[in-house]
């Protein structure tokens, strides 16, 4: 009896040794011959006989994960590991010299990765959607199937191939590059360049805002970036690494020196640094050689004219004048993808203002805005992208932004202070234009830069008093036509309906702006032509905003207050509209000032 058992546990421990160790697989050699790029859901692994190994993906249509571990056994190494093609998201790194860890997104292609090994046994461990499927797995031109997973090939036998060992934490101080070149002056470091991941093979380097320096790596190939950063006249006060891949490395040669050396394939590598002087010497290297045209420099990613080159944070601007009066903020402007480009300011009466920036080219909106006698009390980010940056200074009292907007985009921020005065100072592709900054609901210019504007909640100008016995706003204006000149045409019912009209003779306007109820709600929106280009909407129940287009005709809508008091932010062609150009009631009457608020 105790003999079977011992036969048993024998077997058992065999069989767990064999799961372990993995199963051997088929004959290698030559490329499946069922492979194709429409094929089902499948791996395809097969190895050249120069010693070349092939792992690929493919799916027909529905998108699948594919992710595994290789291994190289028997004392060898992996080398030049290349991916077929590079794709957002996906990775294929080594995790040391023995292993390759992989995940990729396939669907309707072919993706994968090659490898060489200096030992002919290599194991796989091959995962699609998060499970083994060994039924999906077919190796060499035979198209032949793995019985399970994890499972063992075995290739050609190479000749050993030397492979350096990875440097030892302690290390001597580097010399300095030979041979040594005298530097170039480089081009202005402020501003993150645009790049991804599976960008062209390059440097990257800009600063920032805080004073931190940031060098990055990519290439679809593999390449190794190395090189050296000096601070002249000064040292550095933090180093840190975006990642730690085995063969990578970045240490200090000295107080005011950093070597690195990066091996980048399809992916970014890089560091930030600070130091406590502004000027930084580079001299950096692509395979052993000097490439500045491979070199990216600030957000407008210039290169150097040589290497080693300097870069230097330019001084703080000269103390600003005085700000000027800006114009009140309350109120939302009426803008959108075809609204005139520039940077959007206004803020609600509970002090939360907001900051928008609409471009159809390519423009920089950066500044710094003030609060005034208080802090910040939260930031919200509407819709920031690669490059763009929002944030407050230490002590709350400053909020830094940098937003690259584009292609009728709208990107922004919001923010709550405890002050409801607010001092902006605002650049547009780092000038000073006053055009296209606008402010409140009227979206109006400020005078200067820069400029204050306090959030003051004031009520529109008291409606002129009524002739005696009739109100003035009731009754269809009896001079508006369909050829009448350019205008807005407004009465009211006694039920509580209003009623907006425009009018304009020949030239296309635009007529635009927004209606508040600060006390009641507005009900039965309706037009006067839904077929129409234009746009009418309730934003809330308190507020509706309008975008009209008119040429010769009379168009317009009409709703129902619950209030009998509205105000009026009447605009034409992006400017507010004159009080010559709104008529109101049977008897024609204008509103004293634009905008204004009128009592039915």
């Amino acid at each position: 009896m105790r003999r079977t058992v011992l036969g048993v546990s024998a077997l058992l421990l065999v069989s767990s040794y064999v799961a372990a160790q993995g199963m051997r697989g088929p004959e290698p050699y030559g490329q499946p011959t069922l492979m194709k790029a429409t094929g089902a859901m499948a791996y395809w692994v097969w190895v050249d006989p120069n010693g070349t190994w092939h792992v690929r993906s493919t799916t027909a249509r529905a998108p699948h994960v594919f992710e595994g571990v290789v291994t190289v056994e028997a004392g060898g190494v992996l080398t030049a590991v290349k991916p077929t093609k590079v794709e957002w998201g996906d990775t294929i790194r080594l995790l040391n010299p023995k292993q390759i860890k992989f995940r990729f997104q396939t669907m309707g292609g072919i993706d994968g990765f090659d490898f060489r090994a200096n030992s002919p046994f290599v194991r796989f461990d091959l995962l699609i959607d998060g499970r083994r499927h060994p039924d999906k797995v077919f190796v060499g031109q035979n198209n032949a199937r793995i019985a399970n997973q994890p499972f063992d090939l075995y290739g050609p036998k190479l000749v050993p191939v030397a492979v350096a060992p990875p440097p030892p934490v302690v290390v001597a101080l580097a010399p300095p590059p030979l041979p040594f070149k005298k530097p170039v002056r480089g081009p202005d470091p402020t501003g993150r360049p645009w790049f991804v991941a599976t960008s062209p093979m390059s440097y990257w380097i800009w600063t920032d805002h805080l004073g931190v320096w940031h060098v990055r790596t990519t290439t679809p190939a593999q390449h190794v970036f190395h090189g050296y950063v000096t601070v002249e006249g000064g040292q550095l006060t933090s180093v840190r690494p975006t990642r730690k891949d085995w063969k990578d490395w970045v240490r200090l040669t000295s107080p005011a020196q950093v070597q690195f050396k990066f091996e980048t394939t399809g992916g970014m590598d890089g560091f930030d640094f600070k130091a406590d002087s502004p000027f930084i010497r580079f001299d950096i290297y692509i395979d052993g050689k000097r490439v500045p045209r491979a070199v990216k420099v600030g957000l407008g990613g210039q290169a150097p004219k040589a290497i080693p080159f300097d870069l230097y944070i330019p001084p703080p601007p000269p103390a600003m004048a005085p700000p000027v009066a800006g114009p009140p903020p309350m109120g939302a402007p009426v803008f959108a993808k075809k609204s005139p480009v520039g940077f959007w300011a206004w803020a609600d009466p509970d002090n939360t203002w907001h900051v928008r920036t609409v471009s159809i080219k390519p423009r920089l909106f950066d500044g710094v805005i003030f609060i005034d006698g208080g802090k910040l009390t939260g930031i919200t980010k509407t819709n920031t992208e690669w490059g763009d940056a929002v944030y407050a200074s230490p002590d709350g009292t400053k909020l830094y932004f940098h937003l690259l907007t584009a292609g009728f985009g709208t990107d922004g921020f919001d923010f709550k202070a405890t002050s409801r005065a607010v001092r902006f100072n605002v650049r547009v592709d780092k000038k000073v234009n006053l055009k296209m900054v606008r402010v409140g609901a009227m979206g109006t210019t400020p005078a200067g830069m820069p400029f204050e504007s306090q959030n003051i909640v004031a009520a529109p100008p008291p409606p002129p008093p009524p002739p005696v016995g009739a109100n003035p706003i009731y009754g269809r204006p009896t001079l508006m036509t369909a050829n009448s000149p350019m205008a807005y045409w407004i009465w009211a019912e006694p039920n509580g309906i209003w009623n907006i009209y425009v009018t304009t003779a020949r030239a296309l306007k635009r007529f635009h702006g927004r209606i508040v109820s600060q006390d009641g709600v507005f009900t039965g929106l309706s037009t006067s032509r839904p077929d129409w280009g234009g746009m009418v909407r309730a934003v809330n129940p308190k507020v509706i905003e309008y975008d009209l287009r008119a040429q010769g005709s009379v168009d317009g809508f009409k709703f129902k207050a619950s209030t009998p008091c509205i105000a009026f932010y009447p605009q034409i062609d992006g400017a507010a509209a004159g009080m010559q150009h709104v008529f109101m009631g049977a008897g024609n009457i204008r509103p004293p000032s634009t905008p204004f608020r009128f009592c039915r």
